[in-house]
């Protein structure tokens, strides 16, 4: 009986539990308050509308007092490469590694860089870099500062310089002209490519300073500057006039930047690069370039958001993607050249050593031309010394033979014999006419000398033999023995 009853609770509660978990819910849901989500529209709208956060207006002159008198080229890329601490940073160490180059060659060498163009515009100002790169605090706090109201920092900079202007320290020279238009000065350089650098004494040239709990920046003097019209002035720099893009707005109060540098009709070709043309753009900051570094507290969103710069991203990747497409083409175009010159070299190279060849084969030929006509001329000497050698020894022979002749029977000739008279001779009729006739004709022999052997045998023979009388010398015919 009590397991029937205890089974009969059980099974009530189990079907009064979740009813009354379900009212529970119930009644929270109706104590509830429901809230829509905001869409990304509406958080930027409330963004964008929100007040820029006041500076502190000593702080912000204390700041600015260094570098509010410089030309508006240099002070706005000084302002926009603040806010990228790490590759002004970057860029002062390396033109520090590089004082051999000259301006032009340090702005081609740091084309490379992966540096916001602020910062390598000022690549060439090595002096300005090292300076503003020896304090990182005042760096670092222009920079958050420039991010965090751009407007009251471009105002501060014209308050200072209405009280450079009032004090007569700031003025037209030979290195600046200083414009005012709409209760604003405009400073800039009087040759658009060369830039002056100006150094002053902060605590002069703006006269009575009202915050004396923040004094100003005081910056020492280079020693290489000189003494001109009040203040003092950097050697000159020669920059291309497109390397400063950006300039200021200054009726708007804000920075503005160009990726080119255009030449319209009617335009004011003064050598001042003015800000009046609709091909500026305002500029947005980067966070890619800051490199990590930790905004400021009171920075708004809308600068390191990136949905908020990706109209200038999109530009400057055009850009970019502009300036790659031209290099490439060069590139090709310099590959083109250098495959054009290196095939005329070989070909060149090729028809020279075609003529060398031939010029090697012509002399090589006539070598053995000449080799030939020497080994032949050199035969027929050799044939007629030959001819020479045996003829000289045929003579040689035929010599000796005579003489071998000469003195074993020694010739009769050498013996005088007398010339037959007419009158002896006594003519018969029986006689022929030509036994006549050859008496007539015989001439008395001459007498032949013999060879000097002989003629020493001889001489030998007749010293030996017993001498005779001439008488018995001579010699008769048989005729004449008997007539005689």
């Amino acid at each position: 009986m009590q397991s029937k009853k205890l089974l009969m609770y059980l099974c009530v509660m189990g079907l009064t539990g979740p009813l009354a978990a379900n009212l529970a819910q119930a009644k929270q849901a109706n104590n509830v308050i429901s809230v829509e989500p905001v869409s990304d529209q509406q958080n930027r709208a409330t963004e964008e509308t929100q007040t820029p956060y006041s500076l502190n207006q000593a702080e912000l002159d204390q700041l600015l007092a260094p570098i509010a008198l410089y030309p508006d080229s240099v002070l706005s890329h000084i302002l926009v490469a603040s806010t990228y601490p790490l590759e002004v940073i970057q860029a002062a160490r390396w033109r520090a590694d590089n004082l051999d180059l000259d301006e032009e060659s340090a702005l081609q060498a740091v084309e490379e860089q992966d540096w916001d163009p602020s910062v390598k515009a000022l690549v060439p100002f090595n002096d300005l870099l090292q300076q503003i790169t020896d304090d990182l605090n005042w760096l670092q706090d222009l920079g958050d500062a420039f991010l965090v109201n751009e407007e009251q920092v471009l105002a501060s900079i014209q308050t200072l310089r209405q009280k450079a202007y009032a004090q007569g320290t700031l003025s037209n020279s030979k290195y600046i002209e200083v414009v005012e238009q709409d209760d604003d000065i405009i400073i800039e350089p009087v040759n658009r490519e060369v830039i002056y650098i100006p150094y002053y004494d902060t605590r002069v040239v703006y006269g009575n300073w009202g915050w004396h709990d923040y004094p100003p920046y005081y910056w020492h003097r280079p020693t290489h500057y000189y003494w001109h019209a009040g203040l003092y002035w950097s050697p000159r720099v020669y920059v291309r006039h497109s390397v400063f893009y950006g300039g200021f707005q200054w009726r708007n109060r804000y920075t503005v930047v160009s990726h080119y540098y255009p030449r319209r009709p009617g335009r004011i070709e003064d050598g001042i690069k003015r800000v009046k043309s609709h091909e500026y753009q305002r500029w947005q900051h980067d966070p890619q370039h800051r490199r990590g570094v930790r905004y400021n507290q009171h920075t708004p969103k809308t600068v390191y958001r990136r949905e908020g710069f990706r109209d200038s991203q999109n530009v400057r990747n055009k850009v970019q993607t502009d300036k790659v497409v031209s290099r490439t083409r060069n590139l090709k175009a310099q590959n083109s050249q250098l495959d054009a010159k290196r095939t005329k070299q070989r070909l060149g190279e090729h028809r020279v050593q075609q003529r060398t060849d031939a010029a090697s084969k012509q002399r090589f030929s006539e070598q053995r031309v000449k080799h030939q006509r020497a080994e032949v001329t050199a035969k027929q000497r050799e044939s007629r010394q030959t001819d020479t050698n045996i003829q000289q020894i045929d003579k040689r022979r035929q010599v000796s033979a005579e003489s071998r002749n000469n003195v074993i029977s020694p010739p009769k000739a050498h013996a005088v014999q007398p010339i037959k008279q007419k009158t002896t001779a006594v003519q018969t009729d029986n006689q022929p006419k030509t036994y006549m006739r050859q008496q007539k004709t015989t001439a008395p022999t001459q007498q032949i000398r013999p060879p000097s052997r002989v003629r020493s045998t001889i001489s030998h023979s007749k010293s030996s033999s017993p001498q005779r009388s001439p008488a018995n010398n001579q010699r008769h015919t048989p005729r004449q023995q008997k007539e005689r």
